[in-house]
C-alpha cells in the first residue's frame, strides 16, 4: 500500500490495522503536496494527523510510524495499550507522579487511599471529563 501523510483522518483502530501490513510507502508532499497524477495513479490512500498545514509531509509521515509502530508486536505489551487515549474512546485520565506534594497542590487523596475500585472508578471519571472538556466529538 501506498499513502500520502496528507488528507483523511485516522483512529486508533486503522492504526492497528496498518501495523499488521507487510509494507507500507508514504510519500511525502512539500508545501503544496504532491502532483495529483502521482495520488491518481499510485497513492491506494491519504492520511490525515489533523486539521492544520505544516510545510511538508515528514513530520506526519513520522507521527503515522510511531503511531503504527505501538501496534507491532514486540514495541509495547498489548497491556500497556489497554489503557491509552483513544483506546476505549476516551482521553486519558489526569497523571500525578511523585513528589506527592509539587509546589503546594497534593496528589488527589483517592489516589493514594489503595483502594483500587474507587481509584478505578475516579480514573473513568475524570476521563470523560477530560473527554468532554477537550474532544467532544469523540463522545458522540
Amino acid at each position: 500500500m501506498i499513502y500520502e501523510a496528507g488528507y483523511t483522518d485516522y483512529d486508533i483502530i486503522h492504526m492497528e490495522e496498518l501495523s499488521k501490513k507487510e509494507h507500507l510507502i508514504l510519500l511525502c508532499g512539500h508545501y503544496e503536496g504532491i502532483d495529483q497524477r502521482v495520488l491518481d495513479k499510485i497513492v491506494d490512500e491519504e492520511i490525515s494527523i489533523g486539521d492544520y498545514v505544516v510545510t511538508g509531509g515528514e513530520l506526519p509521515a513520522m507521527i503515522l510510524i510511531d503511531s503504527v509502530s505501538r501496534y507491532t508486536e514486540g514495541v509495547i505489551s498489548s497491556e500497556s495499550r489497554k489503557e491509552e487515549s483513544f483506546s476505549n474512546r476516551l482521553l486519558e485520565y489526569p497523571q500525578y507522579t511523585r513528589p506527592e506534594i509539587f509546589e503546594g497542590v497534593k496528589v488527589p487523596e483517592i489516589l493514594v487511599s489503595g483502594h483500587h475500585a474507587n481509584i478505578e472508578k475516579w480514573r473513568k471519571q475524570k476521563s470523560i471529563e477530560n473527554t468532554s472538556k477537550k474532544r467532544p466529538d469523540i463522545l458522540k
